[in-house]
């Protein structure tokens, strides 16, 4: 139903709005971008929506939770080729037995630690609740970002920050689009 909004739903309604803005004109895509580094250079051809006829689809990849305590042993996934991670929603249908905090980004390779999307996500269970979503929208922390550049070598990993990943468990979508 068009105009209803569920109570609490306040991290669902800023996902809906950035995919919004996303789906727009170039232009938009530029106002959100502000702030966005990479390796290189972006240019506004980078960001130009495609042209008529020409297709570039938001791709989700479902990459399962590991309880490994290393740089990206969390999770890791390396699209292998450029584009923008606009979404990262961690589903966490087991939170960590022991404190611990996670960070989730872009990052050189699928063994480096990243806070470019999520930083500090506090995932232990001790928080008072026993499972969780948690996105790179509503969860950013003071580095996170709302989208973030990749190249075609990068990952997008997800890591422990601080703590221990003992009995974590759930799923991580990464929503990402081509370039």
């Amino acid at each position: 139903m068009p105009g209803y909004r569920v109570p609490g739903s306040d991290a669902v309604q800023k996902i809906m709005e950035c995919l919004k803005t996303v789906a727009r004109s170039s232009s938009s895509l530029l106002t959100i971008t502000e702030g966005i580094t990479s390796a290189g250079t972006v240019t506004a051809a980078d960001l130009a929506m495609p042209s008529t006829g020409t297709k570039r689809p938001i791709k989700v990849k479902k990459v399962a939770l590991a309880a490994v305590g290393t740089a990206g042993g969390v999770f890791a996934f390396t699209p292998g080729v450029a584009g923008y991670v606009h979404l990262v929603v961690l589903n966490i249908t087991t939170l960590t037995s022991a404190a611990c905090t996670v960070d989730v980004g872009v990052a050189t390779d699928e063994t480096t630690l990243s806070d470019s999307l999520i930083d500090g996500a506090n995932v232990a269970a001790s928080t008072g609740v026993s499972s969780g979503i948690f996105t790179n929208i509503a969860n950013a922390g003071s580095n996170g970002k709302t989208i973030k550049l990749f190249t075609s070598t990068q990952a997008i990993t997800g890591s422990v920050a601080s703590g221990a990943a003992t009995a974590i468990a759930g799923y991580a979508y990464i929503h990402y689009v081509e370039l």
